[in-house]
């Protein structure tokens, strides 16, 4: 069964990457823009932990799938869009030197795809799938210990993550790049934790929903008083970061609840951005950066500066992106990509991933 709750942070998330990306060419330029960055902080670790909770609600009380079985039934939803975005990616980078070299060029191209793929750096946002492959490589170790020790999976992956993330911040040599599951899979089981105590934390959450309000503007405070102090800003990687998403979260989690039952058109919106939220965090860095180059190139390049300017961009980016988010969805390959196709609607069903 889904749950519309889970569903409209989803929608948050797509929303808030957007924001992260729109704001990042800001943060030096405006208070306005380093502020609004730094709040959307919470989006990439948010996604993880959306993923973590969907895998583990999924599959309680269901068959448990073998490690193959599982990897057969989930990896594929997001190899096949990784590739073709990468590919995609690296033709889109390269196209000034396949205009120069023509046909004879694409052999030179394979040695730095090969690199893409393996590294995720076609683009700037593809990174989040290498993480996205890792923590599915390790979810049925991950589910099986959930099932026998969930507080100890729990305490161990907090205490795994908060030393990668403190080594990356501090800047201690580990060796690991930050696209190594440690720096991420506390999340990840964060969430399979909240799916297999969801009905206890629920009414709890509700009335408590002030205190949760509270502490989630604390949480935040922190994160600026951080940013102030370090001068540490634009980080998703810092031991703030992971108490300022965790509290996101559960606040998001309390004031999603007051609208699952709402069928208004902005419930639907937020059902709409959900469903497309994968193919909506993989094309809105194309078209912003396709729309920058357009700018630079008829001279307007100075037309989105200032908090006006910025906060204009992110409504054109965000109403582009959905656009055309919309159009892919009336055609079937677009599932290839990561949309849902919506053309024929028993078909449009899918699990979140």
């Amino acid at each position: 069964m889904r749950l519309r709750e889970i569903d409209f942070i989803r929608a948050i998330a797509a929303l808030s990457v957007i924001a992260i990306h729109i704001t990042a060419s800001y943060v030096t330029d405006t208070a306005l823009g380093r502020a609004w960055n730094e709040i959307m902080r919470y989006a990439v670790p948010l996604f993880i932990i959306l993923s973590g909770f969907v895998l583990y609600n999924i599959e309680m009380g269901r068959p448990r799938l073998s490690y193959l079985q599982f990897q057969r039934k989930r990896i594929g939803k997001v190899l096949i869009p990784y590739v073709l975005w990468t590919l995609l990616y690296v033709l889109y980078i390269a196209r000034q030197f396949l205009r120069d070299n023509g046909v004879e060029g694409i052999p030179r191209l394979w040695g730095p795809t090969l690199d893409h793929l393996y590294y995720g750096t076609a683009f700037y946002h593809l990174y989040f799938l290498i993480i996205t492959f890792q923590l599915y490589l390790l979810y049925p170790l991950l589910r099986d210990a959930m099932n026998r020790k969930p507080f100890w999976l729990l305490g161990g992956t907090f205490l795994l993550t908060l030393y990668a993330q403190t080594s990356l911040y501090m800047g201690w040599d580990t060796g690991w790049r930050f696209t190594s599951f440690p720096f991420w899979v506390f999340y990840f089981v964060f969430g399979m934790y909240f799916a297999r105590n969801r009905a206890d934390w629920k009414p709890k959450l509700q009335s408590n929903s002030v205190w949760v309000g509270l502490l989630w503007l604390g949480s935040l405070a922190v994160l600026f008083l951080d940013g102030y102090f370090t001068k540490k800003w634009a980080y998703s990687i810092k031991p703030s970061v992971m108490l300022y998403t965790i509290l996101s979260f559960l606040f998001f989690y309390v004031a999603a609840l007051r609208f699952v039952d709402t069928k208004s058109r902005f419930g639907k919106l937020l059902d709409w951005l959900s469903a497309q939220s994968f193919l909506i965090f993989l094309l809105h860095p194309l078209v912003l950066n396709l729309l920058g180059n357009q700018l630079k190139k008829y001279g307007y390049g100075g037309l989105f500066e200032g908090n006006l300017g910025m906060i204009s961009l992110y409504v054109l980016i965000t109403l582009l992106t959905c656009g055309l988010t919309w159009i892919g969805s009336r055609i079937p390959l677009t599932t290839y990509f990561g949309g849902v196709y919506t053309g024929k609607p028993k078909e449009s069903k899918r699990d979140l991933t």
